[in-house]
């Protein structure tokens, strides 16, 4: 038995467009609708900031309860971000449906100070100037002294830029070393670092131990064993101060100079 033919006419296709088209403007307008009458702002949440007060974010960035969540330009709200202070490395939004802000802050850490013209600055681990401060300030301030050579220049230091050194050479040098001694498994416990001398790179050791390194060739070499080293001597001689000499990768000397 032969089934029947269903026939498409013109007035069918027709009438299939128009609903399609029907459809799809329908579900047009009700994701417009959701999205001018309930996407606004009703939760602002600011994470990552340890050095910039919540209050001074908010004030900079002046975004109140009830704005259009995608009226707000993102360029714009970090760029206000990054210009309250030196210490916002980086500032990353996200929008989450239907009212929510999230403002995410990277920020540079003073992991240095060096002492310049009788001033004090905060530097960041890559030689990024944070901000100036007095020498009574730094003795609440967990940063080690770093003594850099003097050919600084001096047209290019500023707070907010990264020093940079007169020469190429010596620019690569200093932010190699640097790289290295933050790569050392005992970057955390420098008290100080002198790198003004090519041929005589010492480090203080949370203020008890004295390492000499000599020059920058197998710097990582010798950090390593000076870590060695300090965990021995915190571990049997934890009483005694003195001096590690890691002039070579082969071993590492130690000269008692007092007691801690």
């Amino acid at each position: 038995m032969n089934s029947k033919k269903k026939i498409i006419t013109v007035a069918s296709l027709k009438r299939r467009k128009a609903l399609i088209v029907f459809v799809i403007s329908a579900i047009a307008l009700c994701l417009s609708s959701y999205f001018l009458l309930f996407c606004r702002v009703n939760e602002i949440t600011i994470g990552g900031n340890t050095t910039i007060s919540e209050e001074a974010i908010r004030e900079a960035i002046r975004i109140k309860n009830g704005r259009h969540l995608f009226s707000i330009d993102e360029t714009k709200l970090e760029n206000a971000v990054l210009a309250i202070s030196p210490y916002v490395k980086s500032v990353h939004t996200e929008r989450t449906l239907p009212s929510k802000l999230s403002i995410t802050l990277e920020e540079y850490s003073a992991d240095y100070y060096i002492i310049k013209d009788e001033k004090c600055y905060l530097l960041s681990d890559t030689l990024f100037v944070l901000e100036e401060c007095t020498l009574s300030e730094i003795e609440n301030i967990r940063a080690a002294h770093l003594m850099l050579p003097n050919a600084i220049n001096d047209e290019k230091f500023a707070i907010g830029k990264i020093i940079q050194f007169e020469d190429k050479e010596t620019d690569n040098y200093i932010k190699e070393l640097l790289a290295s001694f933050a790569a050392s498994p005992i970057s955390e416990t420098f008290t100080s670092l002198s790198l003004d001398e090519k041929a005589n790179i010492t480090a203080m050791i949370g203020g008890k131990y004295y390492l000499k390194l000599g020059n920058s060739k197998e710097i990582e070499k010798k950090l390593s064993l000076a870590k060695g080293a300090v965990d021995y001597l915190s571990k049997h001689m934890a009483g005694v101060a003195g001096t590690l000499h890691a002039w070579s990768t082969e071993k590492v000397t130690f000269e008692i100079t007092g007691v801690a």
